[in-house]
């Protein structure tokens, strides 16, 4: 056999999500996503059949050495092999495969029993496969994002991960979630995979033998898994599919086939080989077009397609087209020499449409794509360009009631995330049956609209205001708007109505302002002098910002007149039109959506004071109306209010209906407390009609031996604590924009040397702290700057230590924002770390914990301790830094308690 010639390479491969969970996006996908409650006795009924499961396979888990995996449809997704290019030398192929490890459900990258814990969560949850043996690979993957929930859950309908990931924790690929899966587990126990041995069945053999290696001939070829990684990394992001691709040059024409064996270096073991996928060299070239063809922009079933190969090309001339247009690789639709298929699929989705190309010689490829059917729309947006007062057009979307005449009082929602039809349709139905007309539109420089918009805050977004109200002008021209005008929605389409507002944009009757800030400097980008190192990155990074974002951000660390044009209460005054602001105790900007209601409560305009309601629940940045944040499940109630105020107040003010709005007090909060305890106090809605509530501030102090009481040191005493820049506390759960957010378990920082704990006692009695809570200590360092980073727990009696609060402060922003004031090393100085709001009930028998640190990253940045920013790879120095306690010196945390 003449030596054959090799190109291979390996892709890491992954789609982003431009918008967090609250801005939604992408098409749908046949995933399904509303189980039924997690059974109490599931992980019990798991961990049973594992081990009868061990037992039936005569394993001894324990002894169990690492090996490749085994168990069928274990190690490969969607293998397919294509002629790329034939000529006098011969005929090159391309063979692509994605890996998959069935069984590691938790992405680990080995089988083992923590598997158990991701078919716990997703117990009885579903999953669409449409056919198994075809749709489900890189190239069968719907359109969306891998990443939208961080590995932790079953993607969304709309991920582009959802086979790929989903095929990991329903491991035998029945499409529900079960205790059947778990012999998978069993099967590939302590499997993982180093790399690929490729298997090849040349024209005339009658089996399958190992692709000799050109180098030498006895020896198998191997594509190793490590090539594709950085030197001296072997692990990809567990994240992300890896793409392999593997081209050889064959000088025979006739039928080829294919598959791979997964091997395990360290065991030298190799698994089960994957499906088979087959080529004909010499024969046809096959491309495949489609687009789907006009139709009426009211739907009543999915659209029809043209499907066309005519591109295609062959030597000995082409005979026949065969397609299979429903995915389950049979073929069945036969068009003779005619190159063109028209087909009306059968439901909305992905689906995946194959020709199969013979030529003269009887010799046959073929070729595939997946296509993105619609879901059926009673209706479809009428699309605008609005033009802005200096020329630039946005992009506009409007959706008129189907009954009616109008004109209409209308909704408007401005998004830098992208105004996609199958994402607002729901939207547009509930505003439309209410009797409201649903407008929405792309903010300047994104997605549709003209315009340029890389740097958030900079250039052309300083215009954002203005349209604003250009938008409202033209609202206003439009025969089908009656000239009551409503703005609704949440994070940045949240702050587009903040700072149109002042402007007095023409017809604004009400504003429904969810999760944004008041400050861009104190509730954004920083918080406590500490730039928002993660949340900055990712959002720049996921939303296609321009990078030099950061670096201008970075280079305003004080409060200065750059920030003080995105701070709201500079323009409260102005503002006359009413508000009702929603957020969350978890979300990033909890306390800026405290901090708006309260500037237009009280600061604003004759329209705007006294005509502001604030809503805060349980619940985090992008998952609004969750029971779930972080490792903490609320009640039911916890999902919205009774009486939710939302259609209240729009149909007050925008409709012109009376709906008692008027007698409903301005606070709706909800009063977090203990979780699956009987009788606990607490996980309530509470209603005022200001905000703080009437407390009172109990103290409680520090002591060196780690407890915390209201009763202050009678001597005084100091702690210390050293914090190495090298080696900060990590972040777990909290505030944050994205993953991991809401409340966390500590345990797994608290044992560190950097961090000091000071808990109480177990209470006697509830405790509720509602307000704004602070920490006021005496510290000092050898270092010119340090930062004080807190946390409060609750620590419950099985001894979770569960997170409620954390704040940060860089000391040399001690005495404000808007001057650095660098330490005088080891010089005792009172500060105050603001912790923001919360509402939430210490159970009785719970002790609560103060955590005491110089880092919480990469939430924040770190502190060099020069008195300059943080430089990756620059200079820093290791800070001593000391807490005190005592009479005239006495640390304390700060609680706002009601009785």
């Amino acid at each position: 056999m003449e030596a054959n010639k090799y190109r291979l390479g390996l892709l890491a491969t992954g789609l982003l999500c431009l918008a967090t969970a609250s801005c939604g996006g992408g098409s749908a996908a046949p995933v399904g996503n509303t189980p039924d409650p997690t059974p109490p006795d599931v992980r019990r009924e798991l961990e049973s059949r594992l081990d009868a499961e061990f037992s039936r396979l005569g394993l001894e888990p324990l002894s169990v050495e690492h090996a490749a995996p085994t168990a069928p449809h274990a190690s490969v997704f969607d293998m397919v092999a294509e002629q790329t290019r034939a000529d006098g030398s011969g005929y090159t192929l391309l063979l692509s495969w994605t890996e998959v490890l069935a069984g590691d459900a938790d992405l680990s990258g080995t089988v083992d029993k923590a598997d158990l814990d991701a078919l716990e969560a997703h117990h009885s949850k579903s999953v669409d496969y449409r056919d198994p043996r075809v749709y489900h690979g890189e190239q069968g993957w719907p359109q969306g994002y891998w990443w939208d929930d961080q590995g932790r859950d079953i993607p969304p309908a709309d991920s582009g991960a959802a086979n790929w990931r989903m095929a990991r924790v329903d491991a035998n690929r029945d499409g529900t979630i079960s205790e059947a899966d778990v012999q998978v587990i069993a099967e590939n126990w302590h499997s993982r995979i180093s790399a690929y041995v490729i298997e090849w069945q040349q024209p005339g053999e009658s089996g399958f033998s190992q692709l000799p290696n050109p180098v030498d001939d006895s020896m198998p070829f191997t594509v190793w898994r490590s090539a594709a990684f950085p030197e001296g990394s072997q692990v990809a992001d567990p994240y992300r599919p890896v793409r392999y691709y593997f081209e050889l040059q064959v000088p025979q024409a006739g039928q080829y086939s294919f598959r791979v064996r997964p091997f395990d270096e360290l065991s030298g073991t190799a698994g089960d080989a994957g499906n088979p996928a087959s080529v004909s060299a010499g024969g046809p070239g096959v491309m495949l077009d489609g687009s789907e063809l006009p139709s009426e922009l009211s739907l009543a079933a999915p659209g029809e397609w043209r499907f066309d190969a005519s591109g295609s090309s062959a030597e000995a001339g082409i005979a026949a087209y065969d397609w299979d247009l429903d995915g389950n690789g049979s073929f069945e639709t036969a068009t003779g020499a005619t190159p063109t298929v028209d087909h009306s699929f059968g439901g909305s989705g992905a689906w995946r449409v194959s020709v199969r190309v013979t030529d003269g010689n009887g010799l046959a490829n073929v070729a595939s794509r997946v296509v993105y059917v619609e879901p059926v729309q009673q209706m479809r947006p009428a699309a605008y360009k609005v033009r802005m007062s200096d020329g630039v057009r946005l992009s506009t979307h409007v959706y008129l009631p189907q009954s009616g005449s109008g004109p209409w009082p209308v909704m408007l929602v401005r998004t830098p995330y992208g105004k996609d039809p199958s994402v607002y349709l729901p939207l547009a139905e509930e505003m439309n049956n209410a009797g409201y007309a649903l407008v929405t539109q792309d903010m300047r420089g994104r997605y549709e609209s003209e315009g340029n918009l890389s740097i958030p805050l900079e250039g052309e977004d300083m215009l954002e205001p203005r349209d604003g109200v250009d938008t409202f002008d033209w609202l206003n021209t439009q025969e089908w708007c009656n000239g009551s005008i409503g703005s609704t929605g949440g994070s940045m389409l949240g702050m587009t109505q903040l700072y149109s507002a002042p402007h007095h944009p023409q017809g604004l009757k009400g504003q429904f302002i969810g999760v944004a800030p008041a400050s861009m400097y104190h509730q954004f980008v920083y918080v406590g002098g500490a730039f928002r190192q993660m949340q900055m990155e990712q959002w720049v990074d996921i939303a296609g910002f321009d990078p030099q974002s950061l670096e201008i951000w970075r280079a305003h660390p004080e409060y200065d007149e750059y920030w003080e044009q995105f701070n709201i209460a500079n323009t409260a005054a102005d503002v006359q039109v009413p508000g009702m602001h929603y957020g969350g105790w978890f979300d990033t900007f909890s306390q800026g959506t405290i901090d708006s209601w309260s500037i237009r409560q009280k600061q604003g305009g004759q329209g705007a004071r006294g005509r502001q309601w604030l809503v805060m629940g349980p619940w985090g940045h992008g998952t609004e109306y969750n029971r779930k944040q972080g490792e903490i499940e609320f009640p039911e109630n916890a999902i919205k209010p009774p009486d939710y105020p939302y259609p209240m107040f729009m149909d007050h003010f925008v409709l012109g209906t009376d709906t008692g709005l008027l007698e409903r007090p301005f606070v709706t909060y909800y009063r977090m407390g203990a979780i699956a305890e009987e009788g606990a106090p607490g996980n309530d809605w509470q209603f005022a009609d200001d905000w703080p509530v009437p407390h009172s501030v109990a103290s409680y102090y520090l002591h060196a031996d780690g407890s915390l009481s209201t009763q202050a040191p009678l001597e005084p005493e100091t702690m210390q604590w050293s914090f190495d820049p090298s080696d900060p506390t990590p972040t777990v759960g909290g505030r944050n924009l994205y993953e991991p957010k809401g409340m966390f378990d500590q345990r797994s920082i608290e044992g560190r040397s950097d961090n000091l704990l000071f808990t109480t006692d177990p209470l006697a009695q509830p405790l509720e702290v509602t307000g704004r809570v602070l920490a006021n200590l005496f510290i000092a360092s050898d270092a010119v700057d340090t930062d004080v980073a807190v946390r409060l727990s609750d620590v419950y009696p099985d001894g979770r230590s569960i997170l409620v609060l954390d704040g940060i402060l860089r000391l040399r922003y001690r005495n404000g924002f808007s001057e650095a004031v660098l330490l005088v090393p080891d010089e005792r100085t009172e500060v105050e770390v603001d912790l923001w709001s919360t509402s939430y009930v210490f159970n009785s028998g719970h002790r609560i914990r103060l955590a005491l640190t110089s880092s919480n990253h990469a939430r924040w940045d770190l502190n060099p301790g020069t008195g300059e920013v943080w430089v990756d790879g620059g200079e820093y120095v290791v800070q001593e830094n000391t807490v005190y306690f005592g009479p005239q010196q006495a640390s304390a945390l700060l609680l706002p308690v009601v009785q």
